[in-house]
């Protein structure tokens, strides 16, 4: 599938979203026309051929109980924002966020050896330096 370039986006979601299992997920959309099309509102949606966005939505979410997470509204819109605008049919531009989401080329792909884990592309957050030099070594 990555090889015929018809995978567009792929989100992993965090654990414990469904009643009947704890095990995260991952969305996989997938487009057989990534060159063209219309999105919202008509708009039409930029050449996407070569890349496949990647979402790491798993911190996201609250424990609505002791064994089930949900996620807010503005989880949703992120994740939902992200996509629209990496697409082009969103109000925004998209862009690299560090530990969140990342379009990646193919080659980059390839050179993963088509691992399609977010968090592989993603990386890790960035911190921001609180100053405390007690917990550094």
């Amino acid at each position: 599938m990555v090889e015929a370039d018809v995978m567009d986006c792929i989100v992993a979601m965090p654990g414990q979203l469904f009643y009947s299992t704890k095990i995260p997920v991952s969305l996989w959309f997938i487009s057989r026309n990534k060159k063209n099309g219309k999105g919202v509102e008509g708009r039409p949606l930029r050449d996407r051929s070569g890349e496949i966005l990647f979402i790491d939505a798993r911190k996201l979410g609250f424990m609505s109980d002791r064994t089930h997470r949900d996620l807010s509204d503005e989880d949703l819109a992120r994740i939902a924002d992200s996509y629209h605008n990496w697409r082009g049919d969103g109000t925004g531009t998209c862009e690299d966020i560090q530990g969140f989401c990342k379009s990646a080329r193919l080659e980059e792909v390839r050179s993963h050896e088509h691992v399609l884990r977010p968090g592989r592309y993603v990386g890790a957050e960035e911190v921001e330096d609180d100053g405390d030099r007690s917990t550094r070594k």
